[in-house]
């Protein structure tokens, strides 16, 4: 098929886009699948952005993130979406952008970063995403400036999740700093995964980078940050977590969750040299702890952090350490 019969054929698809029934929209999208023009891409655009059915824009923003990083669609689509990030209406730029992410080329991140000060938060949030898309390491920069002073919570999430996505060492800093000064709870929460999410990315060097500021967080003034520290320790299972989840057993608002971590990395360095005494203390108390039907520890988080102190004290052995978990369970953890 020639260029022009092609671009007629496409013409004619785009008629059925503005049928009345959203069936026969839906198939025209489908049509546009194999057309592999700038003119589909600002057709599906359109769609994607505009049609009244969310089931039709939602098969039209399909299609375009399925086919937009193969074939020649990269090179034909990059310079139709840059030219439509200059469109008034915030629905249309927003869809433009993500689409640029979409492509996942680096061709693509000079024009997506021209919309991270776009005056809409909605278009901010897809650019950041459209970057976490791409995942290149020379847009940490820019993600960290929108996740230090972007004013929408969203915004800032996103940003962080994009540090994390990258997983570049690079983008440590920035999260540490949101983990120290951000006021969102939310946003603070996102920092300590995206810390996560660049440890495990990483060599055990540059994950071990990560451990004393994912710590920090265990002292969080909100549980849900808190949580998220002893989700991220239980992820990197790093040696140096241990006394870190012994300290905060001790909360009553996130102790209780410190107990399974704590013993799944106990378990995971058994194997790779864990110090003997702590190795020992572990084995003599764990059996004796709580459970529910699931397996999930459910031991009071004071038991737990008492008993373990006294096995590596060697107040426990072998035939009292059942006694003594129960006297200390019964005592509500603590014994004089």
């Amino acid at each position: 098929m020639s260029r022009s019969q092609e671009l007629k054929e496409i013409e004619k698809i785009a008629k059925r886009l503005e049928s009345p029934d959203k069936e026969e929209r839906i198939a025209a999208v489908k049509d546009m699948e194999y057309k592999r023009r700038a003119s589909t891409v600002r057709h599906l655009l359109h769609v994607a952005a505009f049609d009244k059915e969310y089931s039709v824009r939602e098969a039209a923003q399909h299609l375009l993130e399925k086919n937009l990083p193969y074939y020649e669609w990269p090179r034909v689509a990059i310079p139709v979406l840059a030219d439509a990030l200059k469109y008034p209406n915030e629905n249309y730029r927003a869809m433009a952008v993500k689409a640029l992410g979409w492509t996942r080329k680096e061709a693509a991140v000079k024009h997506i970063l021209t919309m991270l000060d776009d005056y809409e938060k909605d278009v901010r949030y897809s650019a950041v995403g459209a970057l976490e898309n791409i995942k290149t390491p020379s847009s940490i920069p820019h993600l960290a400036k929108r996740l230090r002073k972007d004013e929408y919570v969203p915004v800032r999430n996103a940003a962080a999740y994009a540090l994390g996505r990258i997983g570049d060492a690079k983008g440590i800093p920035p999260l540490v700093r949101a983990l120290k000064r951000d006021e969102n709870g939310v946003v603070r929460r996102h920092a300590v995964e995206a810390l996560r999410s660049i440890g495990m990315a990483n060599d055990y060097k540059e994950a071990n980078r990560v451990v004393p500021h994912i710590a920090r967080a265990l002292r969080d003034r909100e549980a849900a940050v808190q949580a998220g520290a002893i989700e991220s320790f239980q992820n990197l299972k790093p040696r140096k977590a241990i006394p870190h989840l012994l300290v905060v057993m001790k909360d009553k608002k996130v102790g209780k969750l410190a107990t399974g971590p704590l013993g799944e990395i106990i378990a995971h360095h058994e194997r790779e040299g864990l110090s003997y005494p702590h190795r020992k203390a572990w084995r003599l108390v764990k059996p004796y702890f709580n459970k529910n039907r699931l397996g999930e520890w459910e031991e009071e988080p004071q038991v737990v952090f008492n008993a373990y102190q006294a096995a590596l004290k060697g107040k426990i052995t072998e035939k009292n350490a059942r006694l003594y978990v129960k006297q200390l369970r019964a005592l509500k953890g603590s014994l004089k």
